[in-house]
């Protein structure tokens, strides 16, 4: 993500003759976002459940 995101902070690949560079990467960023925000929720499922088991474990 940051480096699809570093090259798209090159104002240079706004140039006419990079379009489709430019639209290359823009498509890696929104995977990445997307893969990173399907870690996010992975991770936040597993916190959740974590913490049931640590309520669960001190109860008993």
């Amino acid at each position: 993500l940051a480096q699809a995101e570093e090259k798209l902070g090159d104002s240079e690949l706004y140039d006419q003759s990079r379009k489709a560079e430019l639209t290359a990467c823009l498509q890696q960023q929104a995977s990445a976002k997307s893969g990173l925000e399907e870690c996010e929720m992975a991770w936040l499922e597993a916190q959740e459940q974590l913490e049931q088991m640590l309520l669960e474990g001190q109860s008993n």
